[in-house]
């Protein structure tokens, strides 16, 4: 787990851990994890419990690992970005301004970045598991 949340604040551009606690982050990284395991199938499965914050047996996948924490990452912008909208305010008085709005400009740029990172794992790895015939070309 302690992987996950280097990954996590790796993303959200928090490595110093100023911004959000580890026992907020954990909780979000053991939903995540709850998402990914129905998403995706990986060689070794995983029992989650969010009320112990546990994941048994420890990620040894890495796989596991970055998907947890960039789907973690997508999560926690999505919710931030729902308040930076509503705190996006530009205020001008004579000389001085005060502008608040770049703030969700630069998350949104952050999540999508974050989605096509994710999307692109994710077809990546499902094009490379056992159970992949790999890419089909379709042309009329």
């Amino acid at each position: 787990m302690d992987e996950i949340l280097i990954i996590l604040r790796v993303l959200i551009k928090d490595t110093s851990g100023s911004i959000y606690s580890d026992s907020s982050l954990i909780k979000l990284a053991l939903v995540s994890a709850m998402i990914v395991q129905q998403e995706l199938t990986f060689t070794e499965s995983y029992v989650i419990n969010i009320s112990n914050e546990t994941i048994t047996p420890e990620p040894s996948i890495n796989s596991f690992k970055l998907f947890t924490a960039h789907k973690a990452a997508i999560l926690l912008l999505e919710s931030e970005l729902k308040g930076y909208s509503s705190q996006a305010i530009k205020i001008v008085d004579g000389p001085s301004t005060i502008d608040l709005s770049n703030r969700s400009k630069d998350s949104s740029q952050l999540l999508k970045s974050l989605y096509d990172n994710y999307a692109l794992m994710k077809r990546d790895y499902l094009l490379n598991s056992e159970s992949s015939f790999g890419y089909a070309v379709i042309t009329p």
